[in-house]
């Protein structure tokens, strides 16, 4: 969800707004007046909000059927279940920020990449990597037009495609590369990063989505192992895990790695960051309790740890591209069958309380996404 910027553009909207203006000066009826002038505050205040909703994509784990839903983060509407018709098992479905797009992995024998509108209007695009291999892990940029997966090729590669333009997918291609997994696509769709074991070890790696130009490979600070890293908006920073804490690379400022340091904290994992790069939210592990910890991307300023009063466990935080929500596993561990997993969401400042997705015909949900990103 991107922040929503007030723009007053010249033109056909200068002309109305100065006839409407007009008339309100002209008018001579108190009420009359008094409507045009609130007509005039919404057109300039947005229509009292951003545009659009926040949504999390879940996926649920009923015993008797597996499927995706895509619910709003308020309750305030039912959840839409996602068709996928002929596909015997989905999971780990991600949405695009501007809740428009869902895609996950499907299984019918070879999996498969499913792509469908996140209303469930649309049919269902099925994508494969290169001679139908497999494909796997998955993530879409900001408006869904653009997708970076997991594809079975040399072992393990990424694979990119436009949704919107006809043709195959785009393999990345790596340098002496043994595999390259966990794909995380800019919220602009132009730079995609991903996991990339290397004979020195494993890094993180980026590149441009259509394979062009060189690729920059990130190491830990002193050149320990990294892995699994999202991208902010334009693919400018990105966060990753540089066990036992994560780290944040800034391409801004000549690619310089920030630590990012929890007090209390044994380790720090699974990290999502803000479409400006300041912001990032990742899974905190206090001995043996884990939490989600917010806090700004140069390390400065005192952690957020977030509070889930009655969740024992949290795990796999998503954090909106504006920063104002996570959205995160949470539930307790219980013995099987007894599992009591759900998707909640809270403010990332902490304030309020922890609400809880009400998914439908379901035992259990898991894997929540709010801007395009998904854990293994």
């Amino acid at each position: 969800m991107k922040p929503f910027s007030r723009w007053v553009r010249f033109g056909a909207v200068g002309v109305f707004l100065t006839g409407l203006i007009s008339l309100i000066t002209s008018c001579t009826n108190e009420e009359t007046i008094a409507a045009l002038l609130l007509l005039l505050a919404l057109l300039f205040s947005g229509g009292g909000g951003p545009t659009h909703v926040a949504y999390v994509a879940v996926e649920d784990l009923n015993t008797g059927a597996r499927h995706i839903e895509v619910a709003r983060l308020d309750n305030a509407l039912p959840p839409v279940i996602i068709n996928a018709p002929g596909f015997t098992e989905v999971s780990l479905p991600v949405l695009s920020s501007n809740g428009a797009v869902v895609a996950f992995e499907c299984r019918k024998g070879t999996q498969r990449i499913c792509v469908k509108n996140a209303n469930n209007t649309d049919q269902l695009t099925v994508l494969a990597g290169p001679g139908g291999v497999r494909g796997d892990l998955l993530s879409l940029s900001g408006d869904g037009r653009v997708i970076a997966f997991e594809c079975a090729v040399a072992g393990v590669s990424i694979c990119t495609k436009r949704l919107d333009v006809p043709g195959g997918v785009t393999v990345m291609t790596v340098p002496n590369q043994i595999l390259s997994e966990v794909p995380s696509i800019s919220e602009d769709g132009t730079k995609v990063t991903f996991s990339c074991s290397l004979p020195v070890g494993t890094r993180v790696c980026i590149k441009n989505v259509d394979n062009s130009g060189g690729v920059t490979v990130i190491a830990s600070p002193g050149g320990g192992a990294a892995a699994v890293s999202n991208f902010n908006g334009d693919g400018s920073v990105l966060v990753f895990v540089c066990a036992p804490n994560i780290c944040v690379w800034d391409g801004n400022n000549g690619g310089t790695i920030t630590e990012i340091t929890t007090p209390g904290s044994t380790g720090s994992s699974q990290a999502s960051i803000t479409a400006d790069g300041t912001r990032v939210a990742y899974r905190c592990t206090f001995g043996t309790t884990d939490r989600i910890c917010v806090k700004n991307a140069d390390n400065s300023g005192e952690v957020t740890v977030l509070t889930a009063p009655g969740f024992g466990f949290v795990d796999r935080p998503s954090l909106s591209v504006d920063g104002s929500i996570v959205a995160f596993a949470c539930g307790n561990l219980l013995a099987p069958p007894a599992l009591d997993f759900n998707v909640c969401n809270k403010r990332a400042d902490n304030s309020g309380s922890v609400t809880q997705i009400v998914p439908l015909d379901a035992i259990v949900t898991f894997n929540p996404s709010l801007n395009g990103d998904t854990h293994d």
